[in-house]
């Protein structure tokens, strides 16, 4: 159990949280930031859809925003500044999207190149990227990233995938 693990890692821990019922913060600020901040581009990407989701038009991104766990008006003020920005870089991108926030279901097969053949094309990848987007003819497939797990995705190249994509 947690509490005996508790215990057993650092008495003095689980004396204040069993004992004393006392809860540390769960969630340290650059995660509210970062929830913000996807909040923002989910609904910066969303609307430039040719057909929004409901949830775009019928929940206002402030009501959205105040319910992010930690979020603080700064830290609310941070994420649309940041977006805005975002946006000045994004504009000359003319991206299409697609799908926001939305999970995808393929095949290894699907993402195979025409006429190639692989032993696991019938493995099953699954994720929720933040953006599928079209551009030029290619769909890119986009999930960003406000954390430390950038740092270990450095020099990956442009084809880097985070373990969020499951097979």
């Amino acid at each position: 159990s947690h509490q005996l693990s508790s215990a057993l890692t650092c008495e003095r821990q689980w004396a204040m949280r069993y004992k004393l019922g006392l809860v540390p913060n769960a969630e340290p600020p650059y995660r509210a930031k970062g929830s913000l901040i996807h909040a923002c581009l989910a609904y910066y990407y969303a609307a430039q859809m040719d057909h929004p989701y409901s949830w775009v038009t019928e929940i206002p991104l402030d009501d959205t925003l105040n319910a992010v766990p930690g979020a603080t008006p700064e830290f609310i003020e941070q994420a649309k500044d940041c977006t805005e920005s975002f946006k000045r870089y994004d504009s000359v991108r003319l991206w299409k999207p697609l799908m926001v926030e939305e999970e995808l279901k393929v095949t290894i097969g699907d993402l195979l190149p025409t006429g190639a053949e692989y032993v696991g094309a019938n493995e099953e990848i699954t994720c929720k990227p933040d953006l599928i987007a079209e551009h030029r003819g290619s769909i890119f497939i986009v999930d960003h990233k406000t954390e430390s797990r950038l740092g270990k995705w450095a020099g990956a190249g442009p084809y880097a995938l985070d373990w969020q994509v499951m097979v």
